[in-house]
């Protein structure tokens, strides 16, 4: 393969799941087969990441993306056209940085982006791949984003089955230009102390925004479970930005409502974290509540990376994998969480063995020479045929 630039595209800047997986496919690409500039749209630790690499980065704020949303999709799309002005700047931008740096392929790292599909493949030439990194609606709103992708784009990667699925639905039959990537991560090679003792605070890592679709407040009842069980040693470590309103106090944060439930002991609220992987070294477990079924996360990768128990709900099973290395349960049922919290609580060797089928389980999945090399082979494709 001749030598390809690629214009990578980070709505993020470091701070979420889809940017740091950007950066661990960034790292372990083959830089004498890729050459990769970054535009990010967020200031953050993904400056200096990049820097240290030794790769070209650009910031350009004012680059406004669309998602359809489950529900009030009119008052999202108006908020779009709002910023159109911006939109345009933003395609200007980032046609001038393809053009001046003789992109081959612009690589968009979130389905967001897909606006700027066909203008900057009119303005550019370039190659256009869209890493679709979340699970769209179903709705006609996102069926109408899964027709202008299908149209304009000239390769999708998904980050599993379930994305790539659910946009197949959505068209009405199964996209041919489609890939499943599952997301890079680097993967621990011994397993970390793991305290599985009634002797030591057992402690229940969330890492992610404390919303209602992550199941945030799940946590709120699994500390009343707790407390009514009369135990102590449990403590949850939630690492997240609460997108309740603003303010210690304020009526609808987290914070608010463990206090008055009483519960407020049992979480250690920590906000939102641009290095987790401490948090994740330090817990001896990690749970994902999340209401939309899908337990496969950014968080559930990095846990099973560093060997650490993982209890979801959910009923996709290729991370997860109940009683091998973790607990996963289809339906939410806090008394059944609480029970799988204190069997690891006081069992170090099923914590143990939990983390060993973790690590391996990583090293197979989340290998970053291999996945970056799934990509690389994608687009020497894009400009085989292209040339061709």
């Amino acid at each position: 393969m001749a030598e390809a630039n690629v214009l990578f595209l980070d709505k993020e800047g470091g701070f979420g799941g889809s940017s740091r997986s950007l950066y661990f496919l960034i790292k372990h690409l083959d830089r004498g087969r890729i050459l990769p500039v970054v535009a990010l749209r967020e200031p953050g630790p993904a400056l200096e990441w990049y820097s240290k690499l030794g790769i070209r980065t650009f910031l350009f704020e004012d680059m406004p993306g669309y998602k359809p949303s489950p529900r009030n999709n009119l008052w999202v799309l108006l908020l779009f056209l709002l910023r159109i002005v911006s939109f345009w700047s933003s395609c200007r931008f980032l046609s001038c940085l393809a053009r001046e740096n003789k992109i081959d392929i612009i690589h968009m790292n979130h389905d967001s982006f897909f606006v700027y599909a066909s203008f900057l493949k009119r303005f550019t030439g370039s190659k256009i791949l869209i890493h679709m990194r979340t699970m769209l609606p179903a709705n006609r709103y996102a069926a109408l984003q899964a027709k202008w992708i299908e149209k304009r784009a000239d390769h999708l990667v998904f980050i599993s089955e379930n994305e790539f699925k659910r946009y197949s639905e959505l068209l009405g039959y199964r996209s041919a230009k489609g890939s499943v990537i599952f997301n890079t991560c680097e993967v621990s090679d011994t397993l970390s102390s793991l305290h599985g003792s009634k002797d030591h605070v057992f402690k229940v890592l969330y890492l992610g925004n404390l919303t209602y679709n992550k199941g945030a407040d799940r946590l709120i009842d699994l500390a009343l479970e707790i407390k009514s069980r009369g135990i102590k040693d449990i403590l949850f470590v939630v690492c997240g930005e609460d997108r309740g309103k603003k303010g210690e106090e304020a009526e609808g944060t987290m914070t608010f409502r463990a206090e008055r439930a009483g519960v407020k002991p049992y979480l250690r609220f920590m906000g939102h974290q641009e290095e987790p992987e401490r948090f994740i070294r330090e817990a001896d477990a990690l749970i994902r509540l999340s209401r939309w079924n899908d337990p496969w996360g950014r968080d559930i990768i990095e846990a099973m990376a560093n060997g650490k128990p993982v209890l979801a709900t959910g009923t996709y099973d290729r991370f997860v994998e109940h009683g091998v290395n973790g607990f996963l349960h289809s339906e939410y049922d806090p008394r059944k969480l609480v029970d799988d919290i204190l069997r690891l609580s006081v069992d170090p060797d099923l914590c143990s063995r939990f983390g060993r089928a973790n690590i391996a389980k990583a090293k197979e999945l989340f290998d970053g020479p291999s996945n970056a090399a799934k990509v690389e082979d994608i687009y020497e494709a894009l400009l085989t045929g292209a040339r061709g």
